[in-house]
């Protein structure tokens, strides 16, 4: 086949650039630091790059629940644990009015008045907020749990499908529950809108006390000692989705570690093999350039 001076003239202007738009290529790589500015550049590296980002952002708000939902339980285990010393300190004080025999009147009504006290702090509890959601009230986080005389303002659906359970998703397919929902701590209320259980112990306590009532005393003591019980289970069962949240936070965190890794591996550009990639396609193309520069100035003259 016969080889024309046109011929040879556009196999060196392809070549060229060829090898300049490797160069350009590896300029852009070592500037950015990524492999591919565009995702026709590299169409299987791009699809994977979307669902690493997808699956690190999916992580990233898993982590940013899971730390949300640790600090609501945080405050409600402290709420909880002095909910437990105020029922138990109003224990050790029913337990001294009921004897009636040692107590006059003035030391039956200075245990009275702390027991009152105590009481107002038991519903102060029961109205506590995390960053401005009040933690016992189930969904109704704009409302208090209790009015001032301790009667539920909140009816709390504790049971069934309607159940006020706030579930945060802490992983893929996983959820918990970063509530705690109030009658379920506080007592359940005999009708709705009516005292929470403790209040009405505590009520009766108080009762017992003015009447001097020793019997209606212990009887108060025991339920309010139940109602102890079942606030050290809450606190139990909260501490044990903080120990689950800070699992899951661990794992989550290294799956992300993970991630990331790897799409750097798939996106980022490595500076020293570029850079040696970069010098060797410059060096191709100067000595294209020297090379075409010298053939090129053949010309008709030389075959006369």
């Amino acid at each position: 086949m016969r080889i024309t001076n046109s011929m040879t003239i556009n196999n060196f202007l392809r070549n060229v650039a060829h090898v300049s738009t490797d160069i350009n290529k590896y300029q852009n790589q070592i500037a950015t630091g990524k492999l591919y500015q565009y995702a026709s550049e590299a169409p299987v590296a791009a699809a994977q790059s979307i669902r690493y980002k997808a699956r690190i952002a999916q992580l990233e708000q898993n982590k940013s629940n899971i730390e949300d939902a640790n600090e609501m339980l945080k405050v409600a285990d402290t709420a909880l644990d002095s909910y437990d010393q105020i029922l138990m300190r109003i224990t050790e004080l029913s337990t001294q009015a009921a004897n009636v025999g040692t107590l006059g009147k003035e030391e039956r009504d200075a245990i009275k008045i702390e027991v009152e006290q105590l009481k107002k702090e038991i519903i102060s509890l029961a109205n506590t907020q995390y960053n401005g959601r009040y933690i016992f009230s189930g969904f109704k986080t704009n409302t208090p749990l209790m009015n001032e005389d301790g009667t539920y303002n909140a009816n709390v659906v504790t049971t069934g499908e309607n159940k006020e359970a706030i579930n945060y998703s802490i992983g893929f397919g996983s959820k918990l529950q970063v509530n705690v929902l109030g009658p379920d701590v506080f007592g359940e209320a005999s009708e709705e809108g009516g005292k929470s259980g403790i209040i009405g112990n505590i009520d009766a306590l108080i009762q017992g006390i003015d009447n001097a009532d020793s019997d209606a005393m212990r009887d108060a003591s025991k339920l309010i000692f139940q109602n102890l019980q079942i606030s050290v289970d809450a606190r139990a069962d909260v501490g044990a989705r903080m120990n689950r949240l800070e699992l899951t936070k661990n794992r989550v965190e290294s799956n992300t570690i993970n991630l990331e890794e790897a799409l750097s591996l798939n996106d980022d550009a490595e500076y020293a093999e570029t850079i040696t990639r970069w010098t060797s396609a410059r060096t191709v193309y100067q000595a294209a350039l020297q090379t075409g520069a010298k053939s090129l100035q053949i010309s008709l003259l030389h075959y006369l």
